[in-house]
């Protein structure tokens, strides 16, 4: 599955383009999230650490969601 995400992804941070380190579950696993595709995106360090998992989480979610289904259509 890693390697789908990357390649849907282009091996890039869907938030800010740098290249990818990590992969996130947009929902996680421990509310219910699985490890489908439209649930993962790349991302680097920072914005995994600093962004995603930062004040504004809840906000980045629905923003990550989006971008996901724009790369999967």
């Amino acid at each position: 599955m890693r390697d789908l995400v990357k390649a849907r992804d282009h091996h890039s941070c869907i938030i800010c383009g740098a290249p990818a380190q990590e992969i996130h579950h947009i929902e996680p696993r421990s509310n219910g999230g699985t490890n489908d595709l439209d649930n993962l995106c790349c991302v680097c360090w920072y914005c995994h650490h600093a962004v995603v998992h930062g004040p504004e989480s809840k906000a980045i979610k629905k923003v990550l969601k989006e971008k996901v289904a724009e790369r999967s259509a």
